[in-house]
């Protein structure tokens, strides 16, 4: 078959009449087949409008070459165009102030279309499957990105475990059926520490304790940071004046509180912030457990004196206490009794009598030990050892004549003289 293209040519001059006759002569011998230019089809395959096979310049208006590397006019390409000869592929003046072909009909170089860089029609906002989004529900998907973001930055997702009750408490369970529901009723409350999901989906509420975690099989969401942009921190309070020990290694102790400031000054020393439950700083804590701030320090750690000046400190002690322990007393005479471990005299001491342990300053090489029962009959059983200050050892025994007792035997006091060189050593 003869294909033949037929081009008609209408002139004024050309009447109607003579145009029939002409297509009446050649209806029959021709067969007309119109078929696309060459170029409409390389135009077609040619179409790139988002620029997907170029590079796109900032302001979404012109298509550079892929080769370009980059397109914007102060590109190292642009900058040397003069002898490159590549300003009308790589750099957007250039191209632009041509007649450069839309990349809609073309690829790079090509200008982009408008409506690619103009602002998407709200119908458009639809997923591909032409479910609802938020041009539908607006009202409702503003709210819930909030809280899926808020999620996200005020809380540390653990999974499968959960916080160890020291002092939380659960609370609300089951009530919000949405992470984002659950989200928003914790952040809104102040004690809330956190809650957990996936099980029993409950507010967890703080108490006096820091909490740890421990396995689990649902997920716990701890809270950093609650409205108004405020993070926990902790506060330590500041060490009590005394030392539990006046010489020879005490400690000072403090208390620790949780308070939150604003997340700008959760970072310095003492931030101004409101005070909160302890609890509520247990997310310092299961990130890093050092972040506890310590709550004892040592003090006082230089060695004692002995307490007594230039008298020497002498220890009376009872291993046993006897049957009859409330009849038992003692004293020492010319003595007084010490001041507490690392004190120093204080010149009011009183004399140095007891009924059982005590500490007496006292001259040596002699002491004179009076032994006491107030119903008579000796100790029953009551032992007692005299001994210098850090001498290891039991020391002396004191007045053993007293030790035993009998309902028949009348002893109520007995007088003992210990020697200097007798308290030294293991004694009996």
């Amino acid at each position: 078959m003869r294909v033949v293209a037929v081009t008609l040519f209408f002139a004024y001059a050309l009447e109607k009449p003579v145009v029939a006759k002409l297509v009446e002569e050649h209806k029959h011998k021709v067969k007309v087949e119109c078929r696309p230019k060459a170029s409409s089809l390389l135009a077609k395959s040619r179409l790139d409008p988002h620029c997907h096979e170029g590079i796109m310049n900032t302001e979404m208006t012109a298509c550079c070459q892929k080769d370009c590397g980059e397109c914007h006019d102060g590109s190292d390409i642009c900058n040397a165009k003069a002898t490159n000869g590549r300003g009308s592929t790589c750099c957007p003046s250039d191209m632009l102030t041509e007649h450069l072909a839309s990349c809609e009909n073309s690829k790079a170089p090509c200008a982009v279309p408008a409506y690619v860089r103009a602002a998407p029609d709200v119908n458009s906002l639809k997923t591909a499957e032409g479910s609802r989004t938020a041009i539908d529900d607006c009202g409702d998907a503003v709210p819930d990105e909030d809280e899926r973001h808020k999620l996200a930055t005020h809380f540390l997702h653990f999974r499968s475990q959960d916080v160890t009750r020291n002092s939380a408490v659960e609370a609300s369970c089951g009530e919000y059926g949405t992470l984002a529901a659950a989200t928003a009723a914790c952040d809104r409350r102040d004690d809330c520490m956190g809650f957990t999901w996936g099980g029993s989906d409950c507010l967890l509420i703080a108490g006096s304790a820091l909490e740890e975690l421990s396995a689990a099989s649902h997920d716990v969401y701890v809270k950093v940071e609650g409205s108004g942009g405020r993070r926990f921190v902790f506060d330590p309070m500041q060490y009590t004046a005394d030392c539990s020990k006046a010489c020879g290694g005490g400690e000072q102790t403090r208390d620790i509180k949780c308070k939150s400031c604003k997340s700008e000054e959760a970072t310095k020393k003492n931030c101004e912030g409101l005070e909160a439950p302890l609890g509520m700083c247990t997310a310092q804590v299961v990130m890093n457990a050092d972040a506890v701030p310590s709550t004892s320090t040592p003090c006082n750690s230089f060695a004692c004196e002995n307490g007594c000046g230039d008298k020497d400190r002498v220890i009376f002690h009872f291993p046993n206490r006897g049957n009859w322990p409330s009849e038992v007393s003692w004293d020492v005479e010319g003595a007084t009794l010490a001041p507490a471990e690392g004190e120093p005299l204080t010149g009011e001491e009183g004399p140095c009598q007891a009924k059982f342990d005590a500490a007496c300053c006292a001259d040596l090489p002699n002491l004179h030990v009076n032994c006491h029962d107030s119903f008579g009959d000796g100790w029953n059983g009551a032992t007692m050892y005299a001994k210098l200050d850090g001498d290891e050892g039991s020391g002396k025994a004191v007045c053993e004549e007293m030790w035993v007792g009998d309902y028949y035997y009348y002893i109520p006091t007995i007088e003992d003289d210990i020697a200097v060189s007798e308290l030294s050593g293991e004694g009996r």
